[in-house]
């Protein structure tokens, strides 16, 4: 059963319909989210319903709600200029508290029937109220914001949510980009942006996108970026970056986002010397 307050039965139905709709897809997935709020607490508002495991402390799924709401005006502010309208793109947050993991997940709305993005955490309480659920609610932001079938590309929104992660992921990212300057082993740019998904353990295409996004934002400005991005699956990314940017193809683009990874690490090398 689940322990509710402050929830009204449209909320409950809304949740009963996302679930139900989850059966005819994905059926590993509903099962795991039945488990894992079959008992705990249920928070909601106009824009979330929050669902946590009963391990966590009672008012652990206001916390969550409060801290996603947050998340979901600054972040829309930061990148889109505005916040974004009260129960558009409504996101039902699934928690699991786990000390030792540290996971999350996004499933926008891909399909018409669906009414509700979904994000699933599994990972600490800390976690749960900073970089981990921040990540997923900019994921949570981009697909309301271009909703399906016209996502950003997965590169600029992995590379976006990932400015939001902590400080451990950040510096694995400067070593996988450190390791390629020094070595020479660049990765094809063209493949990641044109990858239709970022595999969670491909650190690699996570540290290119991350850093693609901070070298094109020395460039232009936050609009500029998204503009590109939307631009680039329509007609090509060749003509998209001649369009947004000072450079005549991809391969251009390469070369001096390579130029500009390779100055930042000896900066930060000379710095640490001194």
């Amino acid at each position: 059963m689940f322990l509710t307050r402050r929830v009204d039965h449209a909320h409950l139905r809304a949740v009963i319909t996302h679930l139900a709709f989850i059966v005819t897809l994905h059926t590993s997935t509903f099962v795991a989210c039945i488990s894992a709020a079959s008992a705990g607490t249920l928070e909601s508002s106009n824009n979330f319903i929050v669902l946590v495991a009963d391990d966590a402390e009672p008012d652990f799924a206001q916390q969550v709600l409060d801290r996603a709401e947050e998340y979901r005006q600054n972040i829309a502010v930061e990148w889109l200029g505005d916040a974004l309208p009260p129960s558009v793109g409504r996101t039902i947050v699934n928690v699991k508290l786990a000390a030792e993991t540290d996971k999350g997940l996004t499933w926008a709305i891909d399909d018409p029937r669906r009414t509700h993005h979904a994000v699933y955490l599994t990972t600490s309480s800390e976690n749960a109220l900073g970089t981990t659920l921040q990540h997923e609610i900019a994921h949570v932001v981009l697909a309301t914001q271009y909703p399906h079938p016209n996502r950003l590309p997965p590169w600029l929104e992995e590379g976006i949510a990932s400015r939001y992660d902590d400080d451990e992921s950040q510096v694995t990212r400067d070593q996988i980009l450190s390791w390629a300057s020094r070595s020479g082993n660049w990765p094809d740019l063209l493949r990641v942006l044109e990858s239709s998904t970022i595999s969670t353990n491909d650190q690699l295409s996570y540290a290119v996108a991350s850093s693609l996004v901070d070298y094109l934002l020395t460039q232009r400005e936050k609009k500029r970026l998204l503009s590109f991005a939307a631009s680039g699956r329509r007609t090509g990314w060749d003509r998209a970056v001649q369009q947004n940017y000072e450079f005549t193809s991809v391969v251009q683009l390469q070369s001096a986002w390579q130029a500009w990874v390779t100055e930042q690490h000896a900066l930060a090398l000379a710095q640490r010397i001194r």
